[in-house]
């Protein structure tokens, strides 16, 4: 006889449908700001989100300034961003997957829009042009637009920000680990 008080209680895990993966490799100074920018943005959308950081063997606090602001932490031990982009791919519960970097601020509706477009069914992926919140200098600035004109002529997009579906990702393996910069 079952003793009705020991039922077991089944507690449902709320589905996760989105990831935003943040390679970080001593980003102390930075990561708050992004941090606290993405949550703003992520309050916006009705999707359930998580947070993944990857610490990419910082020797900073970048790990537990990222555990404080209740992100999930993983360490990847070799310095490689595309490594780290994949490690915290590997760990993503979501089916939508956003990569965005440790110094980079996101406005609510770009977020709303990569999401929008990735549950569309006609977008598998995509990325955004470069834009600083501040005057650059002037070398620094021809080469920003430069970078975005190459982005727009060749369909490329910076690291910056990528949005795409997991098993897209997972079916084109993913970054190119062999490749250090520009991935």
């Amino acid at each position: 006889m079952v003793n009705p008080t020991l039922k077991k209680q089944t507690v449902q895990e709320e589905k996760i449908s989105y990831s935003v993966i943040i390679p970080a490799y001593n980003e102390e100074s930075f990561l708050p700001g992004t941090l606290a920018g993405l949550k703003s943005a992520m309050a916006t959308v009705q999707l359930p989100g998580e947070i993944i950081v990857v610490d990419n063997d910082s020797t900073d606090n970048t790990a537990e300034i990222a555990r404080k602001s209740g992100a999930k932490v993983f360490f990847e031990p070799f310095r490689q961003i595309a490594k780290a982009r994949n490690s915290g791919a590997r760990n993503a519960k979501g089916t939508l997957l956003v990569f965005l970097d440790a110094d980079t601020f996101i406005p609510p509706s770009l977020l709303q829009q990569a999401l929008s477009l990735l549950e569309d069914g006609m977008t598998c992926g995509g990325g955004t042009l470069l834009k600083f919140d501040s005057e650059l200098p002037f070398l620094a600035d021809k080469l920003v637009k430069f970078w975005n004109w190459i982005s727009k002529t060749n369909k490329l997009a910076a690291g910056s920000f990528i949005f795409c579906l997991a098993q897209a990702f997972s079916e084109t393996g993913g970054f190119d680990e062999k490749t250090f910069a520009g991935e």
